[in-house]
């Protein structure tokens, strides 16, 4: 058995870290690629090797049709070279990463091959789906009818660990897609029966207040298309279906404040911009060294914008971008993780049924903290149900092939046991 991996960045760490012990044991081939091998974390190079590979360079295809399985950890956008390459050597092929339109159009052709094509196996998706469907399964099979289901998921900063900063984030993950978030295709939600597309541009308006007790309260705000999941989780004519994210409470009023102002567009280039001061006024029309921007916004909205000081006359390290390039380096120093800082993730399913004429609502959440700035939560919940799928595609544990996402028995009955042996364990109960 070889397994290759393409992507070592630091946030690989757990995935590398389970998938080199489990070869140890089994006595498979490991092998790790990244494309600068030198940039690649200690904390990775001290327990694999890390090999220099560009997707451009002429013998990738060569490598990866003589795996047994490829694992992705690379962009989300660079899936589909593998994917293809993938299908030309005969080899599987393992993603955390959402199931993009292009590795979807492959799905006859893996599946003609006797190939498994695992995508949204990680935390959120991945995690969130497998949790779910347990929980549908169970009900389905005690004779109850699905009537609605909602599921948020978090990557978060302790709450201890942000005490100065009222917009209590920090970026733990992929500061750009912050930043961006909800930017291209509209999201999709169902709402007692009825359908609505939600623009990005209107996403952070799109608001659930989620009180979720001892958790915290938390604004909740919908994700890319919700609809499709009514088939992938065996309930088609389930009434609600509302899938999304989590951020503490006040951060969506705040930040939809930065949409309106155009802090977040991507699709428009700035150039010549000297200072945080002169970006600001180009793009809202207010010198934020007044107080004129204030009108009409709430207290805590305020707060949240005076603390990314807006007025100041510092220089970019770049003077040409878009104005979300521009907005990126004004959060990075306002929302930097320090060293010691702990990353929180949680994740939420309400799912309500109906069983003997009676109306019931099942609650499960799941709390992880990390341990610092270097090892964290997101990457832990991220990486371990990854490798732990690769597990059972190499062990030959799944029948099903193709294109495909852990939402059967197949996938979830063994990969949440694990996890839960690791210490990853969700919370189940009855809200009545």
């Amino acid at each position: 058995m070889i397994i290759s991996i393409f992507g070592a960045g630091r946030s690989s760490f757990y995935a590398i870290d389970y998938l080199v012990k489990l070869s140890t044991k089994e006595s498979w081939t490991l092998n790790v690629y990244d494309r600068t091998p030198k940039e690649v974390p200690n904390s990775i190079l001290s327990i694999s090797e890390v090999n220099k590979m560009d997707l451009t360079d002429a013998k990738t295809a060569t490598i990866v049709a003589n795996s047994d399985i490829v694992v992705s950890l690379l962009p989300a956008q660079l899936h589909i070279v593998l994917a293809r390459l993938c299908l030309k050597g005969d080899t599987h092929l393992a993603t955390a990463s959402f199931i993009s339109e292009e590795i979807q159009a492959l799905h006859k052709e893996a599946s003609s091959k006797g190939l498994i094509f695992l995508n949204e196996c990680g935390l959120d998706p991945g995690i969130d789906h497998m949790s779910t469907c347990q929980v549908i399964d169970k009900l389905q099979e005690s004779g109850a009818t699905i009537l609605g289901i909602e599921s948020y998921c978090g990557g978060l900063i302790a709450e201890e660990n942000c005490q100065t900063n009222p917009w209590k984030y920090k970026f733990a993950w992929s500061p750009k897609n912050v930043v961006l978030a909800g930017q291209g295709a509209p999201s999709i939600l169902i709402r007692k029966g009825k359908a609505r597309l939600v623009q990005w541009h209107q996403l952070f308006k799109t608001v659930n207040n989620l009180d979720l007790g001892e958790l915290g309260k938390f604004d909740a705000y919908p994700n890319r298309n919700s609809v499709i999941y009514r088939e992938l989780y065996h309930v088609p004519h389930v009434q609600t279906l509302i899938r999304g994210t989590l951020r503490r409470n006040g951060y969506c009023e705040a930040w939809q404040q930065l949409i309106e102002w155009g802090f977040t567009d991507n699709s428009t280039t700035l150039t010549s911009i000297q200072s945080i001061a002169q970006f600001t006024r180009m793009m809202s029309g207010f010198d934020f060294s007044l107080n004129n921007w204030k009108k009409n916004l709430s207290k805590a909205c305020i707060e949240k914008l005076e603390f990314l000081a807006f007025d100041r006359q510092e220089p970019f390290t770049i003077n040409q971008g878009t104005p979300a390039d521009f907005l990126l380096e004004i959060l990075m120093s306002k929302w930097a993780m320090e060293d010691e800082d702990k990353d929180e993730v949680l994740l939420y399913h309400g799912i309500s049924y109906e069983i003997n004429s009676e109306i019931h609502k099942k609650i499960s959440t799941l709390q992880v903290y990390g341990k610092n700035k270097f090892d964290t939560s997101m990457a832990k919940l991220v990486g371990l149900p990854l490798a732990m799928g690769v597990e059972l595609i190499a062990k030959n544990k799944i029948e099903r092939k193709g294109v495909q996402i852990p939402n059967s028995k197949e996938w979830y009955v063994p990969i949440l046991a694990n996890l839960q042996s690791q210490g990853v364990e969700i919370v189940h109960s009855d809200d009545q």
